[in-house]
């Protein structure tokens, strides 16, 4: 929900920032509380994702192979 309300904010904010270019008589000066909103909420969301797009390495808890054993059967097997 977070990410959707920061798409919308995104959006808003540039159609505000748009409108103020363009010189739209609708246009308002709420772009600036616009854009910090946006920015809050992108930090928030940014937070909040955050551990679910960070990269981990793989763990294992499975112990190592031993490598003595593996070698004895390829040289019974040859």
């Amino acid at each position: 929900m977070v990410g959707a309300y920061t798409l919308i904010g995104a959006s808003v904010t540039g159609m505000a920032i748009t409108m103020t270019a363009r010189n739209d008589p609708d246009a308002s000066v709420a772009v600036i509380g616009s854009a910090l909103m946006t920015a809050m909420l992108a930090a928030i969301t940014g937070y909040l994702y955050r551990p679910l797009i960070r990269r981990h390495p793989a763990r294992s808890h499975a112990p190592a192979p031993d490598t003595a054993r593996t070698a004895h059967l390829e040289t019974s097997t040859a």
